[in-house]
């Protein structure tokens, strides 16, 4: 009895805070981790909690494009639905899973994170259009029926799309930043994987998801939802030359050379719906 009251209790904590927040609680402004640490003391499984919340990176680059654009997605228009949707998506390893009975949801992996083409399919349900696109592929490698199939691609925008933007895939690297340039100048979102260490096992290199929002000659800025964006690089932090830009939005720049080197390749051209709107009438 004790215990279900402390569960009603929580739960009940939860939907205060929660409706506390919705006013006040920014993507753009706050970290990934945030959510966690306001919500640890009233959540009925604060590890789980913390461990979804570490690993939302792309779902909060999701918010933070429909906060910038105006837009939104009903799926996760509240804080409530966010952390459910977090909850039910991300999978936490278990015994069960050195068996590999683990089972993946259709967004999230448990070896590979976030899969770009599950969230495209998310975005899509709302009108937003998205190619998910791996810039290791020149044009000529790029199978536009067999990413049709896959999902990469669906609308007949998306094809054409992707074949312009593949035009500056390969293994040069510094052909990237003209995908990159190309979307930015369509008024689209680039998501973008990027490869970091571990917090926790610094040698043990992970996949994690920023949001593209500027390009130059000499720099690439970018959004980062990470708290340890700087410091998981320990003694290199100052090589890698990760700069905060000044102001409460989580914005930082880093010399094009060095964010490209942290590239897996694979980016999600995201293309609000009003946006989406104006590209299909050119």
């Amino acid at each position: 009895m004790a215990y279900r009251k402390a569960q009603t209790i929580r739960v009940i904590n939860t939907i205060v805070i929660m409706k506390n927040l919705q006013e006040s609680f920014t993507f753009t402004q706050n970290y990934q981790q945030a959510l966690g640490k306001l919500l640890l003391e009233s959540s009925s499984d604060p590890e789980h909690l913390k461990f979804v919340l570490d690993r939302s990176c792309t779902a909060h680059c999701v918010e933070v494009i429909a906060e910038m654009s105006g837009t939104s997605i009903p799926s996760l228009q509240s804080l409530e639905s966010y952390v459910k949707f977090l909850n039910e998506t991300v999978v936490r390893p278990g015994p069960e899973s050195i068996t590999g009975q683990v089972k993946d949801s259709q967004l999230y992996f448990v070896d590979d994170g976030w899969s770009t083409i599950g969230v495209a399919d998310l975005v899509r349900l709302n009108g937003f259009s998205a190619i998910s696109h791996n810039l290791n592929y020149t044009f000529e490698d790029t199978d536009v029926k067999k990413m049709t199939h896959v999902g990469r691609i669906r609308s007949e925008f998306e094809k054409e799309y992707l074949k312009e933007v593949s035009d500056h895939g390969g293994e040069n690297r510094k052909g990237w930043l003209g995908a990159l340039n190309l979307s930015l100048r369509r008024g689209a979102f680039p998501i973008v994987s990027i490869e970091i260490p571990s917090s926790e096992f610094p040698e043990k290199i992970g996949k994690h998801s920023v949001l593209c929002i500027g390009l130059d000659d000499e720099n690439m800025t970018y959004f980062d939802p990470d708290e340890l964006n700087i410091d998981r690089y320990g003694k290199c932090r100052d090589e890698e030359q990760i700069s905060k830009v000044e102001g409460k939005e989580l914005i930082y720049t880093q010399p094009v050379n060095r964010f490209l080197d942290r590239m897996t390749g694979e980016v999600l051209h995201i293309f609000t719906p009003n946006n989406n709107q104006e590209q299909k009438r050119t």
